[in-house]
């Protein structure tokens, strides 16, 4: 998969893939953890959402809330994970949060019609705040 940067905060960059019409995909690795630390999932989501707009000359139809909360829920489930292996924790779910952190390198951020957990993100956004 081919990826560009993004440029976000303090000449902080992630790698960000457009080519999907309807959706953005993000690589979790630090650098994505880093700017989440340093802005916050808001504003990653808007700046997000305005890399996909300028790509497309139209908006993405994902709303900022849901956008956040999903980046939000990807990076904590990778947080879990690793706190449950530094602390050799035998979880009940451990195989299940393994094999979401492998999903989780890339987060894919699509929308109704190409991500069938989009109405899951949309449905937290409305009890979630940030």
């Amino acid at each position: 998969m081919k990826y560009q940067k993004l440029t976000i905060a303090k000449n902080k960059e992630i790698q960000i893939n457009l080519e999907t019409k309807g959706v953005i995909r993000i690589k979790n690795d630090q650098a994505f953890k880093d700017i989440y630390a340093d802005v916050g999932p808001s504003p990653l989501a808007v700046a997000l959402l305005a890399a996909y707009h300028v790509r497309y000359l139209q908006p993405l139809a994902i709303t900022e809330k849901s956008l956040t909360v999903e980046l939000w829920g990807h990076l904590y489930v990778d947080i879990l994970v690793e706190e449950c292996k530094k602390r050799k924790l035998l979880c009940p779910i451990e195989k299940l949060l393994q094999r979401i952190k492998r999903s989780t390198k890339v987060i894919d951020c699509g929308e109704d019609s190409l991500d069938s957990n989009r109405w899951f993100w949309d449905l937290l956004s409305h009890f979630l705040l940030f």
